[in-house]
This record gives C-alpha cells, structure tokens and sequence, in this order.
C-alpha cells in the first residue's frame, strides 16, 4: 500500500474508530470531562476529545503508511493512557472491518504524553 490510496485508507480507519458513537462511548465509560459534561452538550464535549487526540501518519521511504501514531491529552495521565489504549483498540479494529483495507498491515504507535511509546500491531 502506497501513496494516495495508503492515506486514503488510513483516513478511512480513523473515521471509524472516531466517530461520535465509538468517542461517546469512551467518554461514558471512562467518565471524560465531568465539568464539561454537565454543562455543554455531548457533541461539544467530543468536539473537545478530539481536538485532545493527536493521529500521525507515519510515512516509509517508498511514500506507505505502514505505522500510526495515537496521543491522547488529558488532565490524569493515567486516564490519558487508558483512553489512548481505548483509541488503538477502536483503530486496529476499524482495520480488521475495513473492506477497503482488506490485506492492509497497519502499526501502531500508541503513545500517551505521560507514558512510554510502545508499538502495536
């Protein structure tokens, strides 16, 4: 996978894991942005998570994507983790469902900004 078509189907991949049904989801289950909660609605509240989750394609020499960062910003560093996990889970299975993506290999670089980097895949 190469080129257009990699960034493609990656942009793909990350719509899905994304989206405001998956996000909702890990708000409510990790209790997310209590304050907030109680006092906008919940697509600012996803608004908000999203701007606080970073996704970086990670581009080989030959022009692939054979690897994606995930960082996830939040007040409890702890938290921050669980939910980065939360995100990678959500990415390599928007992956594994994805037709587009049929024979795609996709890693994961699942990073929190208070933890160590470790690769997934």
């Amino acid at each position: 996978m190469s080129g257009p078509d990699s960034l493609r189907d990656v942009a793909r991949v990350e719509a899905a894991a994304l989206s405001s049904a998956s996000l909702t989801a890990i708000v409510r289950y990790r209790a997310l942005y209590p304050e907030e909660r109680s006092e906008i609605p919940i697509e600012a509240v996803l608004q908000k998570m999203k701007r606080d989750i970073t996704i970086r394609s990670i581009e080989a020499r030959d022009g692939s994507v054979p690897a994606f960062s995930v960082e996830f910003a939040y007040r409890d560093r702890f938290v921050a983790q669980d939910v980065t996990q939360d995100l990678v889970v959500r990415l390599i299975d928007a992956n594994t469902r994805s037709e587009a993506t049929p024979h795609s290999n996709f890693w994961i670089l699942h990073r929190s900004p208070f933890d160590r980097s470790a690769w997934i895949g």
